[in-house]
């Protein structure tokens, strides 16, 4: 049995961060899962926690088993059992709903399936967290739980884990995440056999912001990849090799100024294609135009202090 004078989890976050991370809550399950991978990762005090790329903190199933001191398999097979048992007079999962309910949060899940820095993860954000931890708490009684539930009454789960995280949302890299993730959500539809540009090069935009690229509406890099590319399709004739390409409308986020022309016309091309745009990708643009393109940003002012040099290094496969 633990008790309050035996060390269980220290949450205190440092003092100069607690009021400078202050954020809304996230709606339960507005994001995209397809999209969503895990920004930044931590553990402390044996409690493994997270933030998902649109700001959403999290714990791992284990984190969350350790935070309410139960067995990593309670955990497990709640969540394996919500839909069907969250609705049963008997059992947890309807106290447990029931206190998501009164937040107005009607969960379908009570994890987000995400890419972490080494596999799949099942992210439990934080306030399906609180949730769980005060049933654990108040319902069931274990000390640990109560102990932790009495930590965090006193500063917030979100606050502990993107201390913890050393993420801090207001930050230029997250501006950034947030640029990307609302022109993915805006331009997720394609047809059937057809790639973009912009989802095609998500994975070296991702990089590119990890090394301090601002990907806003001043840095649209898809344009200078698209344009090249478009070049280069032309000039040897990839028509008549992969097939027609064709156009599709792209929009841009309200805060663009290129949302006044929404939508705008954008070329697709045919999946037939994809392993000629990759190979162009890494061994042409990535290394030949990708360092001119830094070095007129940094000459407009709209990159500050970035070294192509080091950010081709950083986005060499």
């Amino acid at each position: 049995m633990a008790t309050e004078n035996k060390k269980i989890a220290v949450w205190a976050p440092p003092e100069h961060d607690k009021n400078q991370l202050v954020v809304s809550k996230n709606t339960p399950f507005g994001h995209q899962q397809k999209e969503m991978f895990s920004l930044a990762e931590n553990e402390m005090d044996g409690v493994e926690m997270g933030v998902l790329n649109d700001g959403t903190p999290y714990l791992t199933q284990r984190g969350l088993s350790t935070l309410c001191g139960t067995p990593h398999s309670v955990i497990g097979r709640l969540s394996a059992n919500w839909l069907r048992q969250r609705n049963d007079p008997k059992g947890r999962a309807k106290e447990i709903h029931q206190i998501l309910l009164s937040q107005d949060l009607n969960l379908d899940s009570l994890y987000i399936s995400v890419k972490g820095k080494f596999s799949e993860i099942h992210a439990y954000p934080d306030y399906v967290c609180m949730a769980v931890l005060e049933y654990y708490a108040f319902t069931v009684g274990h000390d640990k739980a109560k102990y932790n539930h009495r930590i965090l009454a006193r500063q917030s789960l979100r606050h502990v884990i993107y201390s913890a995280c050393k993420y801090d949302p207001r930050s230029e890299e997250a501006v950034a995440w947030e640029n990307f993730r609302e022109r993915l959500l805006l331009n997720e539809q394609l047809p059937k056999g057809y790639f973009s540009i912009f989802k095609e090069i998500a994975d070296f935009v991702l990089r590119m912001i990890k090394n301090r690229y601002p990907f806003d509406q001043k840095n649209i890099l898809d344009i200078s990849v698209g344009l090249r590319w478009g070049n280069f399709w032309r000039i040897n004739d990839y028509d008549a090799i992969f097939g027609r390409r064709k156009q599709q409308p792209h929009y841009y986020p309200d805060w663009y100024p290129q949302s006044e022309a929404n939508p705008v016309d954008s070329w697709i091309y045919p999946n037939s294609a994809l392993a000629a745009f990759r190979e162009w990708l890494d061994e042409t643009y990535i290394p030949k135009a990708l360092p001119v393109y830094i070095a007129e940003k940094i000459k407009k002012g709209d990159i500050p202090q970035i070294s192509g040099a080091n950010m081709i290094k950083a986005l060499t496969r």
